[in-house]
């Protein structure tokens, strides 16, 4: 029987644990997350961002069980998507659960403290369980309930160390093709997935082995089902986008926790507004019958406000340029610590070494319990002792000289080593003016379209009203930066930044970042509301209620945002202004090439 354990959280207050949930956080793989911070380097711009995974984990499994909860706690109502589900999801469980009546069995003798807290404890007789509707419905509800906190407990527990920084180096490698042999092992554990997905489905079997308990087992398949997301059946889909999907629990969480630990006044919505007024919602797509867990049309204002908060945050919090600075760094020393691990050059001897030394393979080889080791510790070992070996002696060689200079940024945060071409979005602003102005990008003047279009027009009375000369320019301007962005995203630097490092002994770093705001298909938002109707319930676009949300995503349409940053690295680079304006006016030169070579515009 669980003791009731529970956590003390500063967004949630008490998290209680169930049973197989206490087992789990005490799992060493588990315990690991205390050293993988959630935002990587962010402590280096806000110091008391400390986040780890372990608590935000934490978090999204409380907020994924509320919303499960919430969305079927109307068992006993006419209206009944949620009988259906859970009839659905019995059935379902029993057609693909091992030992199904065993577990039934001991669902109905447990005697957990937190199940008890949140009503699922009912210890039913296990006969009237199968043989009576409401008491299945109840089994189901169990089970799902159980699983769903337990995916999204454990949905982060493949990440590498300092989060999607050092996976990056390790995605360049499935890019490039090389190291062949660690492109062929990441292949095979990958494949359509995210590395770090794809390493936690592996270490789920690690961390939740069979249990002797059938009831535990049945939520151990159902949880590596929702993981796995290969599964096309409603049920679990519908469960999946509990853990990811347009407002999910993943999202909830860390959009109140990162700026809270932070020190920003950001991050603030009404949270329970929104996970209260989550329901199921059961339509046809084709012959398929889908469920979806969304929320109600009651929960709009605080939708808008999850969705600015949250684009706040990334604008302020996670795309600082100071934290991108730090992120680029450490991806940038990442792809050295792999090449350096699988180079034969001697001048890498000492530093392979620590490599081999330390066990820096098992962040690809190690999908066990030593992935334990695998933590934000272990890998700024590495880097201490990659600096204590190259601080001894004088450095000739360029390459070395370039790594010693990236450790002395993340050690001792030193700055002069590092120019921002963007320290503030004016600076950005006025780089895109400069960058239209000099290009011949296609402009398109309002007065020519609509003398086209509006023959009887009187253009010279329309002047007096409005400056169209300014509309001209504002309008244009916005596509530019629009076809900018795609075609910045588009662009592959590494042949670029190699020509830079050649001329000018200088590291490139060039980071894309993407606005977040709400996702829209031709001009309709993927997040749908429950509306509920004559007793009957529709799922309608959010963007149909919302112009504020419509305008938040047009950012994502139009890019007025900063989307781009750019960092220049060498030694005291900031005394150089010499270097740093002819590398400068190459970037220049290289986006303004790309966007007329797009157009097809004539040099």
């Amino acid at each position: 029987m669980s003791n009731g354990a529970s956590i003390r959280d500063p967004i949630h207050n008490y998290i209680y644990l169930t049973e197989v949930e206490e087992e789990i956080v005490k799992h060493k793989l588990f315990q690991r997350m205390r050293f993988i911070t959630q935002n990587g380097l962010a402590y280096f711009t806000y110091p008391s961002n400390r986040n780890d995974r372990f608590l935000h984990s934490l978090g999204c499994m409380q907020i994924g069980g509320d919303i499960f909860l919430n969305a079927t706690n109307n068992l006993f109502e006419e209206e009944n998507y949620t009988i259906d589900y859970l009839d659905d999801a019995y059935d379902y469980l029993r057609s693909n659960s091992s030992n199904f009546d065993e577990a039934i069995k001991k669902y109905s003798e447990q005697n957990d403290k937190s199940f008890i807290k949140y009503g699922l404890n009912t210890l039913a007789d296990a006969r009237y369980i199968k043989e009576y509707g409401p008491e299945k419905r109840k089994f189901a509800r169990a089970v799902l309930f159980q699983s769903v906190r337990l995916a999204c407990l454990l949905h982060d527990i493949g990440h590498f160390p300092f989060s999607h920084t050092v996976e990056y180096g390790f995605k360049k490698v499935i890019e490039n093709d090389k190291p062949k042999e660690l492109s062929e092992h990441l292949k095979s554990i990958a494949l359509e997935k995210e590395l770090h997905e794809a390493f936690g489905v592996k270490l789920l079997d690690v961390i939740i082995p069979e249990y002797e308990n059938a009831f535990h087992n049945i939520c151990r398949e159902l949880t590596r089902e929702i993981l796995s997301n290969t599964n096309s059946n409603e049920i679990i889909v519908s469960l999946y986008k509990i853990v990811s999907g347009e407002i999910d629990a993943d999202r909830l969480d860390y959009s109140l926790r990162d700026p809270y630990s932070s020190g920003l006044e950001l991050g603030l919505f009404d949270k329970e507004r929104l996970i209260n007024n989550f329901a199921i919602v059961s339509y046809m797509e084709g012959d398929i019958k889908k469920y979806e867990f969304l929320p109600k049309v009651q929960a709009l204002s605080a939708i808008e406000s999850f969705y600015h908060q949250r684009y706040l945050t990334y604008k302020y919090l996670i795309y600082h340029h100071n934290k991108t600075r730090m992120d680029e760094i450490v991806k940038e020393l990442s792809l050295s610590f792999i090449d350096i691990y699988f180079s034969e050059d001697e001048k890498f001897g000492d530093l392979k070494k620590v490599l081999i030394e330390n066990n820096f393979d098992y962040l690809w080889k190690k999908q066990d319990e030593q992935y334990y080791y695998c933590n934000e510790n272990w890998y700024y070992e590495l880097i201490q002792k990659f600096y204590v070996i190259l601080d001894k002696s004088e450095i000739e060689d360029l390459e070395l000289k370039e790594i010693k200079n990236l450790l002395e940024i993340i050690l001792f945060r030193k700055t002069e080593h590092v120019y921002t071409y963007f320290k503030r979005y004016d600076m950005f602003h006025e780089f895109i003016e400069k960058l239209y102005d000099e290009s011949n990008f296609p402009k398109s003047p309002l007065k020519e379209m609509l003398k086209q279009s509006l023959p009887d027009i009187r253009i010279d009375e329309l002047e007096t009203k409005f400056d169209l000369k300014k509309y001209d320019y504002e309008k244009n301007i916005t596509k530019f930066r629009s076809e900018l962005y795609y075609v910045t995203k588009a662009t592959d630097f590494t042949a670029f930044k190699q020509e830079i490092k050649s001329k000018y002994n200088v590291i490139l770093l060039v980071s894309l970042c993407e606005p977040k705001v709400i996702k829209m298909n031709d001009g309709i938002s993927n997040l749908h509301l429950i509306v509920e109707k004559e007793n009957q319930k529709e799922r309608i676009p959010v963007s149909r209620f919302s112009p504020y949300l419509e305008t938040l995503g047009d950012a994502s349409e139009t890019y007025k945002d900063q989307f781009l940053h750019i960092f220049i690295i060498g030694t005291e680079i900031k005394e150089n202004d010499k270097i740093i304006e002819e590398v400068k006016q190459e970037i220049f030169n290289f986006l303004k090439n790309r966007i007329e070579t797009a157009f097809n515009v004539p040099v």
